[in-house]
């Protein structure tokens, strides 16, 4: 390189060949955004949290597991982000202000997911709305899965009293595990990179075209992100995974059936087709 040349761009995350050109520059140390800080809260009175499982009554809690590995994954598919296990929130709107406001006070971003979900009390949103100097931005979203998601902006002492803080962000997910998993790869994760200085045009999920193997059936009132499995077809029309450089299009097979809560629509996706309603 010369004098002059840009080494390493300020809105990108480094990667090791960015470190390494940095080191060779003769830089020992440098300046860098910090990672933000999340708490991950699930609620619901039906989410086992100790003692003897009742499988009749009772459900394992698998989107808090799930959005903290998402939400901390330090790939290009994660939000990178400091990640903190807020617990079970009982369905009791005093407790999730409480725990709301506390997590603020130190955290850049609140994910909560099941106190959302279309037909039973809604207390993130009610949480979100009555809070000081918070702004809910939507209530509701059209898409399939995740139409019970709810974002707002605050600040860190929206819970407490008349002295605006430092600005917050608030995400609460549907309650069924792929409906959460989505709305956070779509909506949480490219505003954690947003919070780390990635330019604006790099948060955003990739899109490419693709074919699909075979017809799946539209939603005929909202469009759907369908979990897609990804394989590379040659021109002689053998199958390859996606990852075999060959010419050729790229195939999207369906994981199968697609309802929210069927998490297994998950296992072995490599990407979200969206499909128009």
């Amino acid at each position: 390189w010369a004098l002059g040349d840009e080494l390493c761009s300020a809105s990108t995350p480094l990667t090791p060949s960015d470190v390494a050109i940095i080191a060779a520059a003769g830089h020992d140390t440098i300046i860098v955004n910090r990672r933000p800080r999340v708490r991950v809260f699930s609620s619901g009175a039906e989410l086992h949290v100790r003692g003897p499982f009742d499988a009749t009554r009772q459900i394992k809690d698998a989107n808090r597991a799930g959005l903290i590995a998402l939400l901390s994954d330090g790939s290009s598919f994660g939000g990178n982000a400091v990640v903190e296990d807020g617990g079970v929130l009982p369905d009791d709107l005093d407790a999730w202000n409480e725990a709301l406001g506390d997590a603020l006070r130190t955290c850049d971003v609140v994910v909560t997911t099941g106190g959302a979900s279309v037909g039973r009390a809604d207390f993130a949103k009610k949480a979100l709305e009555g809070a000081r100097r918070s702004s809910v931005r939507f209530g509701r979203l059209h898409m399939k899965p995740g139409k019970p998601t709810t974002f707002a902006t605050l600040d860190s002492r929206s819970f407490f009293d008349e002295v605006e803080g430092e600005k917050r962000w608030a995400f609460a997910l549907p309650g069924n595990p792929v409906s959460a998993l989505t709305t956070a790869s779509l909506l949480v994760v490219p505003c954690l990179k947003r919070l780390q200085g990635v330019a604006r045009s790099n948060c955003a999920p990739c899109e490419l075209p693709v074919t699909l193997s075979a017809p799946v059936s539209l939603d005929a009132v909202r469009p759907e992100f369908h979990r897609v499995a990804l394989s590379l077809r040659g021109g002689d029309g053998n199958a390859e995974p996606y990852r075999v450089r060959h010419s050729g299009e790229i195939v999207a097979a369906s994981t199968g059936v697609q309802r929210s809560s069927r998490l297994l629509s998950m296992r072995g996706a490599h990407a979200l087709a969206c499909l128009p309603e």
